[in-house]
């Protein structure tokens, strides 16, 4: 085969083209650092590229869930170190008020002092951080508790109404008011227009009969008060309320405007059968009307569950006037079906024809839905499927143990009214007062400042798994940007002397093929 000039030429521009490509690739690995520009370079180390870039950016996003539960455990940890301080003070009054040895104005320095605690109480339980507050659950935008400074009252039946007294009297502080349930209507609230009322101005040793001024069956004026009973389906006949005129600062629970929420139990159904709820009716009574609100609910087959069983009854109370926004019902975790209130109304689940499912619920409060949410956990990721409860709710504080007047809430208010010389009646009782501030008073704030440590244990607990995750967390994005780095990035040393060798290469076969490849006087010809 004869080899020709031309031959020679197009072997020459092929492989000078070449040469240049290689050049010109891997110029721009030097000018960009990165072993490919695009994805037909290297399909394989693309993709994994991406893979690592893609776990590196999930992988910085749990960093900072990890650093923000970090920051949140701690102001946590700080609020719950003042609360111990608090209750630790506390004690200690409640330890000099029991000796025995003080007089009534010594025991009354110690009350306002309390009742000064308790409102720095509600500051630390309303404490804020990274703008949302630290003790309210998932409704973080509003405060989860306050304290008000209000008429101490007590009742004879602990589950009987509560009662709301506002506005000031010209009477003195120790003055003393009883009043009493006089019928319960037919809805079953209590009824307290036209019953006598009793008044003392020497602290409960004497009482004399007035007359107040009644505006409904469950309002009533006393001396300027305003007295206003909540219906209760568990009021009864002869239940007596006692107050004096004496405020005392009382903690509770807060709505997202600023309404005392009642600390009541969940209204929970016992289980779930589908055949129990088909059909069936459930009535609700709303702020002690006269008329009740039924809903009757649907037919279902028998494979219907649970969410299709809340499903229908948030239908049927939609359709309901008297109900409509202001009762939901919701699935339980353990496949129950419970009930919450949405406003401030006060609304009772009074019965049902529901059998054996809804059997305990039946004429119980339907609590506050923004007190399950105080109560509710919080939960972040801070790795891919890693899902971690990191605070503590204002009841966590606020219960210390499983009754239902096992909170700070009513301890306090025994508290301050013990110091008052009344015993938890509400009457005087100088004896069983101070017998109560040394026995029961004590031993239920140790009860508190029990939970207050087990709780910060808890949160202590949670810090050294942040910081533990925070190191795998760091190590992680180590590995992978190392992996990254390998596959994405050029080795510079390398690469510069691959593109010396290039270059060599390159100006070799310009002066090789100017040698070889001589001008002939046809080049110039047209």
């Amino acid at each position: 085969m004869r080899i020709t000039n031309k031959m020679i030429s197009d072997n020459y521009l092929n492989d000078m083209q070449a040469n240049l490509n290689n050049l010109k690739n891997i110029q721009q690995q030097i000018t960009t650092q990165n072993n490919f520009s695009r994805p037909s370079d290297a399909p394989f180390d693309v993709s994994i590229t991406m893979q690592m870039q893609s776990s590196i950016n999930a992988n910085t996003q749990y960093g900072k869930n990890i650093t923000n539960t970090s920051n949140w455990m701690q102001s946590t940890d700080t609020a719950l170190s003042q609360i111990g301080d608090i209750y630790s003070k506390i004690r200690d009054d409640l330890v000099k008020a029991g000796n025995g040895v003080l007089k009534s104005d010594d025991l009354s320095k110690i009350k306002d002092e309390i009742n000064q605690y308790i409102s720095s109480l509600s500051g630390i339980l309303n404490s804020n951080s990274q703008g949302e507050f630290i003790f309210g659950g998932t409704k973080g935008s509003s405060k989860p508790t306050g304290a008000q400074s209000e008429y101490i009252t007590t009742k004879s039946n602990p589950d009987g109404s509560d009662v709301t007294i506002s506005g000031d009297s010209t009477e003195a502080s120790d003055t003393m008011y009883e009043i009493g349930v006089s019928s319960i209507d037919a809805k079953g609230n209590g009824n307290i227009e036209g019953v006598n009322c009793v008044k003392s101005t020497d602290g409960g040793k004497t009482w004399t009969s007035i007359t107040p001024t009644f505006v409904s069956t469950n309002y009533v004026k006393i001396d300027g008060l305003d007295l206003k009973f909540s219906p209760n389906l568990n009021t009864k006949v002869n239940d007596t309320y006692t107050f004096s005129l004496v405020k005392n600062t009382v903690l509770s629970y807060n709505s997202s405007d600023n309404q005392t929420i009642k600390d009541l139990p969940p209204v929970v159904s016992d289980g779930f059968t589908a055949s129990n709820w088909s059909g069936k009716g459930i009535v609700f009574n709303v702020n002690g009307a006269t008329e009740d609100s039924k809903i009757t609910l649907s037919s279902f087959a028998s494979g219907a569950d649970v969410d299709d069983v809340v499903k229908d009854i948030n239908n049927k109370i939609s359709a309901n006037s008297d109900l409509k926004g202001k009762v939901l019902a919701q699935k339980t975790s353990d496949g129950k079906i419970r009930f919450d209130t949405l406003t401030n109304d006060t609304v009772f689940l009074k019965n049902s024809t529901v059998t054996s499912d809804l059997t305990s619920a039946a004429s119980k409060e339907i609590p506050n839905i923004e007190l399950s949410q105080i109560d509710s956990k919080r939960q972040t990721e801070i790795s891919q499927g890693v899902l971690v409860q990191y605070n503590v709710s204002a009841s966590d504080v606020i219960n210390y143990g499983s009754g239902s007047t096992d909170n700070i809430i009513d301890l306090f208010k025994r508290i301050v009214n013990n110091l008052d010389g009344k015993d938890d009646t509400g009457a005087l009782n100088s004896d069983a007062a101070q017998k109560a501030i040394s026995g029961d008073d004590l031993n239920d704030l140790d009860k508190a400042i029990t939970q207050i440590l087990k709780v910060r244990s808890n949160v202590g607990s949670t810090e050294n798994r942040m910081t533990a995750a925070q190191t795998q967390n760091s190590d992680f994005s180590t590995d992978m940007t190392d992996i990254l780095s390998k596959t994405q990035k050029v080795d510079m040393t390398k690469v510069i002397m691959q593109y010396a060798t290039a270059q060599t290469v390159y100006l070799a076969s310009l002066q090789t093929s100017a040698k070889i490849i001589q001008p002939t006087l046809m080049d110039y010809l047209s």
